[in-house]
């Protein structure tokens, strides 16, 4: 991992600052929320206490420039020699289309998505994308207008949805098969699967860690 002069600059000075867990969180759409009252942030703490909004121009310019992935697909902004690793609410990139090119799509800390290997819909109706950055969530605002230029429709969102198999508790599973494969065309992106997801396999999917704690890193 490739870090510029000033984090550099920081670690050699100052090189066991402590890692901090659960003060910061990115939300479904995108914005960046601190924690400073939350023991412990994971799913079921995070749903009653959302955090503080982060609402300073020059401080999401900051937290956007410097955030990376570790080597076990934990997130984390590196603040100067401290590294803060931070909560997800659904994906480790949220995004939303493009005000210059209204079709593409462009990350929440503001990098053009080059890449679509896979389109996902899961049970709640979110829409997420196997991108060139990573996984991704759709901001909720712009998945009518994305499933507008994917011409996805309600046949195949149906059949899409039917893959849910559903039990008198929740949905439980998932029945696919290679036959029921739908793929959408998208004007830049080109061809590539739409598939079902379950909400509770994103993090396998994605291959990332929603929630990340110190025992990550030994792992």
């Amino acid at each position: 991992m490739q870090f510029d002069h000033f984090i550099q600059a920081s670690l050699d000075k100052w090189p066991n600052v402590p890692t901090l867990y659960g003060w910061l969180s990115l939300t479904r759409d995108g914005q960046w929320r601190l924690h400073p009252k939350t023991p412990v942030l994971n799913a079921t703490t995070h749903a009653h206490e959302p955090g503080e909004s982060i609402s300073s121009p020059g401080l999401i310019r900051f937290l956007n420039s410097y955030y990376f992935e570790d080597e076990n697909g934990a997130w984390f902004f590196q603040n100067g020699p401290q590294r803060v690793y931070v909560a997800l609410s659904a994906a480790p990139w949220i995004l939303h289309l493009n005000t210059s090119n209204t079709s593409g799509l462009i990350t929440h800390t503001g990098k053009t998505i080059e890449k679509i290997h896979a389109w996902y819909l899961d049970e709640e109706g979110l829409f997420y994308a196997q991108t060139d950055k990573g996984f991704a969530l759709v901001i909720g605002r712009d998945v009518a207008a994305l499933i507008t230029y994917l011409q996805i429709t309600e046949q195949i969102l149906e059949d899409v949805l039917s893959s849910f198999i559903t039990s008198t508790q929740e949905i439980s599973s998932l029945h696919t098969s290679p036959t029921d494969i739908k793929k959408v065309h998208h004007p830049i992106y080109g061809d590539a699967p739409l598939l079902p997801l379950l909400s509770k396999d994103r993090e396998i999917t994605g291959k990332f860690i929603a929630y990340p704690t110190s025992s990550n890193e030994s792992e």
